[in-house]
């Protein structure tokens, strides 16, 4: 059987998500920048801020929803400031201190996605997981995600994801 390329992946970017130390003047320079804030979520790692360009971008009340979403007219920003070490985030921003983390990246065929992205040479950093969502519809459907080390392919870590 042969795998498919990348490039035999349908993708959409939907976010780009940035590490910082500060939330408050992370968050003012976003939005001098244009953006407005679509949802800000506490979670058990940190806080994290979807931001957008779109000027009608709706609100969301589900935090997984909004990275889901690239029909608001343009790319999100994610800004996560983490609350401390020993989790995916903390230690990054230990390591490598704020910047690029993440470019989120929707698929409709996660298993083919990730068969793309591990055969091209990229590395698991967090298993696949599936958890069920509310969607900006209003309704429930799977989430699948994972984030891979694509550095072997000279980009940075992704986050897949696919409803």
């Amino acid at each position: 059987m042969e795998l498919p390329k990348l490039t035999d992946v349908p993708m959409t970017c939907t976010h780009v998500c940035y590490l910082a130390y500060d939330l408050d003047k992370s968050s003012e320079t976003l939005a001098a920048l244009g953006a407005q804030e679509v949802v800000r979520t506490e979670f058990p790692g940190g806080v994290s801020i979807m931001s957008a360009l779109a000027a009608s971008a709706p609100r969301f009340t589900n935090p997984e929803a909004a990275g889901l979403v690239p029909e608001i007219n343009g790319l999100m920003f994610e800004l996560i400031v983490p609350t401390g070490e020993g989790t995916l985030y903390g230690d990054h921003l230990a390591r490598n201190g704020p910047g690029l983390h993440h470019i989120g990246v929707k698929v409709p065929d996660f298993d083919q996605g990730f068969e793309s992205f591990t055969s091209a040479g990229c590395t698991v950093l967090m298993k696949p997981q599936t958890r069920s969502v509310d969607v900006p519809d209003g309704t429930k459907r799977d989430l699948k995600m994972c984030f891979l080390d694509c550095a072997p392919i000279g980009f940075p870590t992704i986050e897949l994801v696919s409803l």
